[in-house]
């Protein structure tokens, strides 16, 4: 799907972890919530807080170690990618992840349940200028599962996910065995969504 700039209010779905201190805050008392840089620019991977160690090679790493930094891992892979292959599109490690529609939210649900547990569905409106692209997030569950990924196959996936492609009717494989999951849409949002309703 390509980026979409608007400035045309339209409504969004978040899942929101009620208790966080944060979503509180942003939601509650300012009413909203800010996702991306101020300067576009600023969304390159090479200027995000942690960086991937040039002597990997020489580290060694238990269990524990890998299981903590797999999905950050995962997502700066993502993001080099993404700044290789259309710098237009926004940065899931800037973004906000909203829902594009209320079906697409318990979509999400029903895919992503330990993620959604004590959640609350809030719908927020857009304010100002605002950039979004829509992914199928099915393509990071794969991207996750506990198997090893070759080169190829990991920026196949990165392709599909970036370009807006969905999982239907895919074949992959995992480990051996064939994997298949249903299309579950996310929004990685650059701008503001006002909360008409900071009822928590």
């Amino acid at each position: 799907m390509p980026v979409v700039v608007a400035e045309d209010p339209r409504d969004f779905f978040v899942w929101v972890p009620p208790e966080n201190p944060l979503v509180q805050h942003n939601l509650v008392r300012v009413g909203c919530f800010i996702g991306g840089p101020l300067d576009p620019a600023d969304d390159d991977p090479s200027k995000l807080p942690y960086q991937p160690n040039p002597i990997k090679h020489e580290i060694m790493l238990t269990p524990f170690h890998t299981n903590v930094m797999k999905h950050y891992a995962i997502e700066y892979e993502l993001d080099v990618h993404r700044w290789h292959r259309d710098r237009n599109l926004p940065s899931r490690l800037h973004a906000l992840y909203l829902l594009n529609s209320e079906y697409d939210a318990e979509q999400y649900a029903r895919s992503h349940p330990e993620h959604v547990r004590g959640r609350i569905l809030k719908v927020g409106r857009t304010a100002g200028k605002y950039r979004f692209s829509l992914h199928d997030t099915s393509w990071i569950d794969f991207l996750r599962l506990d198997h090893s990924l070759d080169r190829e196959t990991f920026g196949s996936i990165c392709d599909h996910y970036w370009s807006g492609t969905t999982v239907a009717n895919r074949k992959l494989q995992s480990r051996g065995q064939p994997w298949t999951a249903e299309p579950s849409l996310e929004v990685l949002f650059y701008g503001q969504i006002d909360f008409p309703d900071r009822k928590l």
